[in-house]
């Protein structure tokens, strides 16, 4: 039995497939598997992680009908033999040392998260995170979105996923690693946190950009943080929840009024939604909120119709 399982959700990833891989055999810990999960990727992706397997039987490749990322996770999941799960994209890359330097420290930790690097054509943006050893510390920045919150800057015991029946929701397509991240830490024992960039985040690779707009994300993102509400109850103060929400709004409505603006009624309708998702909100959360005033004024026109209207007039 290995003692870590890689888990790669595969789709039309092959132009940065192989460097994904080769950042996996290039680990200083080698006592791995990594399970490819080939999403039904209508390009050489799938055959990429053939030629992989054929040479390292470390690798193994597994070939499913296309049904997302959190299908592919999910059979990635079942199928992992190691005591620790790590996630890896397929256009990302893993540091030389993660597992090695995770595994050094994981005694008496059932989830490891780290930080990691943003790389760009031209130029890397780390992405720092606060050092913590305390789950409910960390469950504030978590729920608060003041944090990674992927499951990707991380490794997790599986018997997390396995004791507690957690698993990635396919209905929901944005958001849904959040919510799994808070699941973890909800399951866990004891944490900790490292401020170690060990993971490179690929910003580079179009086809998987998910920061395009479409309502259906807008919605994903309200329904994950409604069932995180619901999964960490009063173990945190309620201004968390608050403060995911607000910035979830600014963002949500800001993208809906820059995609939509040129059509009244689809901006509108589209807007409403959004607001209705969230259950609305009060004074009293933008004020408990840490965005600037001018984030401030912006939300109190984008989350009502007159204001909606108003500001349509404005940027007009």
């Amino acid at each position: 039995m290995p003692k870590v399982s890689v888990i790669v959700p595969v789709y039309k990833a092959e132009k940065y497939l192989r460097q994904c891989i080769e950042s996996i055999l290039a680990q200083t810990f080698t006592d791995w598997e990594c399970i490819l999960v080939d999403d039904g990727s209508p390009d050489n992706s799938g055959s990429i992680c053939d030629e992989y397997a054929v040479k390292d039987s470390r690798i193994h490749v597994m070939h499913i009908e296309n049904g997302g990322v959190s299908n592919a996770r999910n059979t990635g999941i079942m199928n992992a033999k190691g005591e620790w799960l790590f996630f890896l994209d397929s256009d990302d890359t893993l540091y030389p040392d993660t597992f090695e330097y995770c595994l050094q420290r994981s005694y008496g930790y059932d989830v490891i998260r780290f930080s990691m690097v943003r790389k760009y054509n031209d130029h890397e943006e780390p992405v720092h995170i606060i050092e913590r050893n305390s789950r409910i510390a960390y469950l504030k920045d978590l729920v608060g979105r003041n944090t990674i919150l992927g499951v990707c800057g991380g490794c997790y015991k599986r018997t997390l996923f396995e004791d507690n029946s957690i698993f990635f929701d396919p209905i929901i397509s944005n958001g849904e690693d959040w919510l799994v991240s808070v699941e973890l830490v909800m399951a866990s024992s004891q944490i900790i946190v490292f401020d170690k960039p060990l993971y490179a985040y690929n910003m580079n690779n179009v086809d998987s950009c998910t920061s395009n707009y479409s309502l259906k994300k807008e919605l994903d993102k309200a329904a994950a943080l409604n069932r995180i509400k619901v999964i960490v109850g009063s173990t945190i103060s309620s201004n968390y929840y608050v403060a995911a929400k607000i910035k979830l709004l600014l963002q949500g409505l800001s993208a809906c009024f820059a995609h939509t603006r040129e059509t009244d009624e689809k901006f509108m309708d589209e807007s409403s939604a959004i607001v209705q998702a969230y259950g609305g909100y009060s004074i009293i959360d933008l004020l408990l909120s840490r965005i600037s005033f001018k984030d401030r004024i912006l939300l109190l026109l984008l989350g009502s119709r007159l204001g909606r209207a108003l500001l349509k007039i404005i940027v007009k």
